[in-house]
């Protein structure tokens, strides 16, 4: 009994005291990095490509971008396929997360006329990462819609479901023999606060909280409606996989004052809006619904502006998920964020589990898959709190799956490489590699963290290919074998 005490311990505590271990993770684990199409591609009007809302966005109002900037060749990715894959095989990832350009796939924005450039462009993509033993994680809209849908109301009018149902199945068409993970939209809460509620971001409505919720709602109606296409029209014959990608951002307060209320508020109204319904009751959360109809009386409405689903609806939104798509970049105080980077880095990953352990004592069991973490900075090749930033979110990841029993099942970089970064346009670098901006070829360097992430994977290679794949059983057994070994001596002695 003793003995199995000290075999126990000393198993346990060298789990904890060991330096972050790629082998630690399951086997079957997948490590990646994303991207997305108008902030890496350029080539704006090649190709029979149209006007997206951010094409519209950034050349109408430079003004409320950084340095009056845009992607018009952003990372001139469209011509650097290639390079960009070696890039990725030079990291040794699994996967790599990238979004389709409607706009470049559909140049009139609906089905009837597909751009046969844009599929052979995304077919060598595909088969290029393919080749090289790298996954294609697909998303289907990464924020830049096509500018002739949003003429005619965008994610405010309810035919968004029909004209986007008619998209992703042009794609599934095209690609979904070879993509089998596949994300439906990218972080709608940002989306919709952002880009219909204010203006900070494409497509600018700025028609507060009425806007964002017909937004969301729409997009929820959205995703739902591509699942069931996919489940009925493509899934027996392709096997892939459907989520949507979430923003998980953990809010805190910096006070005591209502702090579990407030927190609960923004957490609800963030994360819960879409997850409730897709992954859970079917429904808003309660705490929203009372939030909005609280602001709409106040505001002088007769009724909440958040539209409630039909019976129906509910039923066709729930459950529309093979596993759960998160994004996770910071822990934002709800009263203030004045903190020092290196003690906020730290907290940030601490946060991140806390979100990732919400998750599992929310909606149970689901898989997920972290599609988006990542850190900005100037820009330096020497980017030491990235390095920080990405070893302490992984070790969290690490500790989420060993002791809290989070069913991760992948882990995603933001960003491959420095992005136009939205309305922070070019000052924002987020990029394991670095991008120079000003030289018309837009060289690509690694960063010390393109360094770290590197080795840390290329150690799971070959560990797993050598002499060091030893089960854990077996070590376990070793280990149990030696102590007896020693006690014996011992007490021969």
């Amino acid at each position: 009994m003793l003995i199995g005490l000290c075999i126990g311990s000393y198993v346990l505590s060298s789990v904890y005291c060991q330096e972050l271990n790629v082998n630690s993770f399951p086997q079957n684990f997948l490590f990646g990095v994303s991207t997305s199409a108008y902030q890496i591609e350029g080539a704006w009007n090649e190709s029979g490509k149209s006007e997206s809302t951010w094409d519209r966005f950034t050349h109408k109002n430079s003004n409320l971008i950084a340095n009056k900037s845009n992607g018009d060749v952003a990372c001139d990715s469209y011509h650097k396929l290639e390079e960009d894959v070696r890039l990725l095989k030079e990291l040794g990832v699994d996967f790599y997360r990238f979004s389709f350009s409607w706009t470049r796939i559909l140049p009139n924005a609906f089905s009837y006329k597909v751009n046969d450039d844009s599929i052979r462009h995304y077919n060598t993509l595909i088969n290029l990462l393919i080749k090289n033993d790298i996954k294609p994680v697909a998303t289907i809209f990464h924020w830049d819609l096509p500018q002739i849908i949003q003429d005619l109301g965008g994610f405010s009018n309810e035919l968004i479901t029909e004209w986007f149902e008619d998209y992703a199945k042009v794609l599934f068409s095209y690609f979904g023999d070879r993509v089998k993970l596949w994300i439906t939209v990218n972080e709608p809460q940002r989306l919709c606060i952002d880009g219909y509620g204010g203006s900070k971001i494409a497509p600018g409505i700025n028609m507060s909280y009425v806007s964002t919720f017909t937004c969301g709602h729409n997009i929820l109606k959205v995703h739902a409606k591509v699942y069931h296409m996919y489940e009925t029209m493509f899934k027996s014959v392709q096997n892939g996989q459907i989520s949507i990608a979430l923003e998980s951002n953990w809010y805190k307060p910096t006070t005591l004052l209502d702090k579990d209320h407030e927190t609960k508020k923004l957490h609800a109204l963030l994360f819960q809006w879409f997850a409730d319904p897709i992954f859970g009751c079917g429904d808003y959360p309660i705490g929203l619904k009372d939030l909005i109809q609280t602001h709409s009386l106040n505001d002088g409405f007769e009724q909440s502006q958040l539209i409630e689903f039909t019976s129906d609806e509910r039923r066709q939104i729930q459950n529309t998920y093979d596993f759960c798509a998160i994004t996770f970049y910071s822990s934002e105080d709800v009263i203030n964020n004045s903190i020092d980077i290196q003690e906020n880095v730290k907290n940030m990953a601490k946060d991140f589990r806390k979100s990732l352990k919400f998750i599992k004592q929310k909606y149970g069991n689901v898989p997920i898959l972290v599609v988006g973490n990542g850190l900005a900075d100037e820009g330096k090749l020497n980017d030491f709190y990235r390095v920080q930033y990405l070893k302490l979110h992984l070790e969290t990841l690490l500790h989420a799956i060993l002791y809290d029993n989070v069913n991760v099942i992948g882990y995603s970089y933001w960003s491959l490489m420095d992005t136009f970064d939205w309305n922070n346009g070019y000052l924002n670098k987020y990029g394991l590699y670095h991008v120079n901006f000003s030289d018309p070829k837009r060289p690509r360097l690694p960063k010390s963290s393109a360094k770290f992430y590197s080795k840390f994977l290329s150690s799971r290679k070959k560990e797993r290919n050598g002499t060091h794949n030893l089960p854990k059983l077996s070590v376990l057994i070793i280990t149990a074998v030696s102590l007896l070994h020693i006690l014996h001596s011992l007490k021969m002695t």
